[in-house]
């Protein structure tokens, strides 16, 4: 273990080189005695700022209810919030086409149409043109599943999708976009 008091030593003379650094030229041209006989005084000031923290207010409690509804019961899921008020007349100047936020059909459906297996997944690329109506026009395959089963259910269910139309100078206008189309069910 090393000792602690050559370590406080060379603390010690570092500050004083220190401190004969600070009185600077003031103390050269004097003899020792004179050195020796002066008092030097230092002061130090501390500011304490103190930081005010925001009023803190218990939150309020919620219970959210939970709605009866048989799983098999719904067609379409239409997801809204209070705060986005109607947008339905919102259109950019310029965008591309998106899926609606709701949909009528489900791939499932297709995937079992298809003849697919419960658990195996297939995919399929697809252009889709989207029309200024938002409905699928022209639907071609991009990138196959090696599956023609797979591949007609895919279109089929692309034609199905309902679109937010792409715009160009704030009007609606046919566009077209590759859609991956994922077809999986599980039992």
């Amino acid at each position: 273990m090393i000792p602690r008091w050559p370590i406080a030593i060379a603390v010690g003379v570092g500050h004083a080189a220190a401190l004969a650094l600070l009185l600077g030229p003031g103390v050269r041209g004097r003899s020792d005695d004179q050195v020796a006989n002066e008092t030097v005084v230092t002061t130090a000031s501390l500011i304490i700022e103190e930081k005010h923290s925001p009023v803190k207010e218990p939150a309020p409690e919620i219970t959210l209810a939970s709605p009866q509804i048989h799983p098999t019961a719904l067609q379409e899921i239409e997801f809204i919030s209070d705060e986005w008020g109607d947008v339905s007349g919102v259109v950019a100047p310029a965008s591309a086409p998106q899926l609606s936020r709701f949909q009528p059909v489900e791939a499932a459906t297709f995937a079992r149409r298809a003849g697919l297996a419960a658990g195996q997944v297939a995919t399929v690329v697809l252009v889709v043109e989207v029309l200024a109506d938002g409905k699928a026009g022209a639907v071609q395959i991009s990138r196959s599943s090696s599956d023609s089963k797979v591949d007609e259910a895919a279109v089929s269910y692309a034609r199905l999708l309902r679109w937010i139309p792409g715009t160009e100078e704030h009007q609606a206008k046919a566009m077209r976009v590759s859609l991956p189309i994922t077809l999986a069910w599980s039992a």
